[in-house]
């Protein structure tokens, strides 16, 4: 279904013009006692032969979390400067351990294949490739957040391998001595390098940790599936942190309770496109934000007059909703806590959850642009209730649904931006009905352009499956130089034709997901994009 553009109704009025006031102190993600020790990070791009094969966006990835969380790292260590040693028994609280720092982060290659069930990221030495979950030793000193940006790293359900019932404490439990919660993935991921800044953008816009970590994965790549868990000593407490913790805290837990949330697409709601439009176009998007942060402010009852910036975001609040607005045009609505929603029980289904969001969008004069209905996924809890120890009784019992995610995607000229993280406006409805939050990554569409902005239109529109060939066999020369070569699997209903968002233009592209298995039995996505007209 795809709304058509219309007149925009009878805007609300706008007090007059006043500079919006500049924050210098903004609000800390870490709680006031936190006042050294913030963050410790470590990424890997280049591996011995004998140990992993290349990647190319981990450095990028951890710098980008660092840089969006504005606090010192003690250390950012890469590649060789990478030991096992820093994970496991004494050497984890060290000055270069993985305990030493309230928050470690760590992007790279990661494995859940052992026998045993440790999880093991790869390391860079021939002779030290591996760190194992079992003698890692996290909460003893300072450590209280993990996040795994690798693969397989935070496993639920059953392994198709073994048939072993995957659960974070299973295969975390040895390891944790006091951490609070841990970050992770069921499935293989993407090598990107904006998880860590996309987490940070969430929590900010008023998600809690384990909402922002499940968002910023999914504008990634959808077809990944990211995990958050928390800890506790009773199960009140640890629902309560897995839903609501907003703040990194030094303190330790007690870890006997375990509970996690996951983030599963569902089904697609339209066809993959795979032709151009009749007559191709560029769009040209306006640079400004539109509406304008004051206009946006009253469209959802808040005050303009108490709207103030910091960096490159803008943001209102209340008791109850805060809005937050970024330098490109993207904005977060935040109305409720997940936590609350599912607390009041309820039951929502996928048809009813579209209803949900297409009346909210009409509400509150969303719907002006011309949407498609993309996608759905499913946000859900592990099966234990509150009084279990998920490890013993929630591990076998089947997840529990908490939450919907219903996704459309801006139309430029008769076919969808198809960009990832772009050209998107994500509803989240609980399964009491209420509308938790709101999403959006749309641009304002000016006019249409018959002119390119690289330069003359071509003779006539190259071939998207040969396009889609030629970026792939640049990915293969990158590896080629590395001495790798991959196997390459095309992800399923990922190949489509539509605009692309880049700058201040949305430019006629294709993309397609890939999968590479490569030689040392590790696994990584990436996203293909060629440009057809633009």
């Amino acid at each position: 279904m795809i709304t058509p553009a219309r007149s925009p109704r009878e805007p609300a009025p706008i007090p007059e013009h006043h500079p919006i006031p500049v924050s210098k102190h903004p609000e800390s993600l870490f709680e006031n006692n936190v006042t050294g020790d913030f963050l410790g990070l470590y990424s890997i791009t280049n591996y011995d032969e004998y140990c992993a094969d290349p990647l190319f966006d981990t450095h990028r990835d951890a710098a980008g979390f660092q840089k969006a969380l504005s606090k010192p790292a003690s250390f950012h260590l890469k590649d060789e400067k990478v030991h096992s040693r820093y994970y496991h028994g004494d050497g984890a609280g060290s000055s270069y351990g993985i305990d030493t720092n309230v928050v470690t982060y760590h992007s790279g290659h990661g494995d859940l294949s052992d026998p045993k069930g440790r999880y093991t990221p790869f390391l860079h030495h021939k002779g030290d490739c591996w760190a194992w979950s079992d003698r890692m030793v996290i909460g003893a000193k300072n450590c209280r957040y993990i996040f795994w940006s690798t693969c397989y790293s935070l496993r639920i359900g059953k392994d198709e391998k073994t048939g072993r019932q995957n659960t974070p404490p299973r295969t975390w439990g040895a390891a944790n001595h006091g951490f609070r919660m841990i970050f992770g993935y069921q499935t293989y991921s993407n090598d990107h390098f904006r998880y860590g800044e996309k987490f940070v953008r969430y929590v900010r816009g008023g998600y809690s940790f384990s909402e922002a970590f499940l968002l910023a994965s999914w504008v990634i790549n959808p077809y990944q599936t990211p995990v958050a868990a928390a800890c506790g000593s009773i199960g009140t407490e640890t629902r309560n942190r897995l839903l609501n913790e907003r703040k990194f805290s030094k303190a330790r837990v007690r870890p006997t309770h375990w509970r996690w949330v996951a983030l599963e697409r569902h089904s697609e709601v339209r066809e993959r496109n795979l032709q151009p439009p009749p007559i191709p176009l560029v769009g040209v998007l306006d640079p400004e934000t539109t509406p304008s942060p004051a206009e946006l402010a009253l469209r959802f009852g808040l005050d303009p007059a108490d709207l103030y910036r910091y960096g490159e975001h803008t943001t209102v609040a209340d008791d109850r909703r805060r809005l937050s607005i970024g330098q490109d045009g993207d904005w977060i609505l935040h109305l409720a806590d997940l936590g609350d929603s599912a607390g009041r029980g309820g039951s929502c289904s996928d048809d009813r959850a579209q209803a949900l969001a297409w009346a909210f969008l009409a509400e509150h004069d969303l719907d002006g642009e011309p949407l498609v209905l993309d996608q759905i996924a499913h946000i859900t809890i592990d099966g234990a209730d509150d009084a279990d120890d998920a490890d013993s009784k929630g591990a076998d019992d089947p997840p529990a649904p908490l939450a919907t995610l219903v996704q459309f995607r801006q139309v430029v000229n008769g076919l969808p931006v198809i960009t990832p993280d772009a050209g998107a406006l994500k509803v989240i409805i609980g399964q009491d009905e209420t509308v938790v939050s709101v999403a959006s990554s749309l641009r304002f569409l000016t006019r249409l352009s018959g002119s390119p902005v690289s330069g003359p239109p071509p003779a006539q529109l190259p071939d998207a499956e040969e396009a889609l060939g030629r970026e792939l066999g640049e990915l293969l020369r990158a590896f080629a130089l590395e001495g790798v070569v991959p196997a390459v699997t095309v992800v399923p209903d990922t190949t489509e034709v539509g605009y692309d968002i880049e700058d201040d233009h949305a430019v006629l592209a294709a993309y397609r997901l890939v999968k590479l298995d490569f030689p040392q039995g590790l696994t990584k996505s990436y996203w293909l994009r060629a440009v057809l007209f633009g």
